[in-house]
């Protein structure tokens, strides 16, 4: 189980394909900087960690692409937050790219994600919001096409108008 998360550089290394498969009862905790957010939540697969690694780029959706490979399903496993590896991955600051970090692939995987509630009823919408990077120097048109936030919007524009359970949109 130690293997599951080696943390070599901007990337994990996977040992065995049935590490795909398991998920942390507690026992995984992964530095902070190397793992945003995974250390409050319990029943996370490994899809869930690198969806909240820092790894980004290439080798971060290399990362999803090949967890999703062994086990799709994992794209519709709930952690202890109701968190589905979507809700992690639109947060995340280091992902900001829809189509270079993993977000698009995750979608495709899971394309229900897009309306699932986490235990505070946030939408990935909501989560994408909080974590919204400007790049400057970049053309609108690729900063659309690259946008977590407008793919979001793009596949389900009604999570606009959905509120959390704490009346936010």
């Amino acid at each position: 189980r130690e293997a599951l998360q080696a943390h070599l550089g901007h990337s994990f290394l996977i040992v065995c394909a049935e590490q795909a498969l398991e998920l942390d009862d507690n026992d995984l905790h992964a530095p902070a900087h190397v793992c945003r957010g995974c250390n409050s939540a319990s029943n996370l697969s490994a899809l869930h960690f690198a969806a909240s690694s820092r790894a980004n780029g290439e080798s971060g959706r290399l990362v999803v692409k090949k967890l999703l490979s062994l086990n799709p399903e994992c794209a519709k496993l709930e952690d202890s937050t109701g968190s589905l590896p979507m809700h992690r991955i639109v947060e995340n600051k280091d992902k900001s790219n829809w189509r270079l970090d993993g977000a698009k692939d995750l979608y495709a995987a899971n394309t229900l994600a897009i309306n699932a509630v986490d235990n505070d009823g946030r939408l990935p919408l909501h989560r994408a919001a909080k974590a919204i990077m400007h790049q400057l120097n970049v053309s609108d048109e690729l900063m659309l096409a690259n946008s977590v936030v407008y793919n979001l919007l793009d596949a389900h524009a009604e999570a606009a108008c959905q509120t959390d359970n704490f009346g936010c949109l």
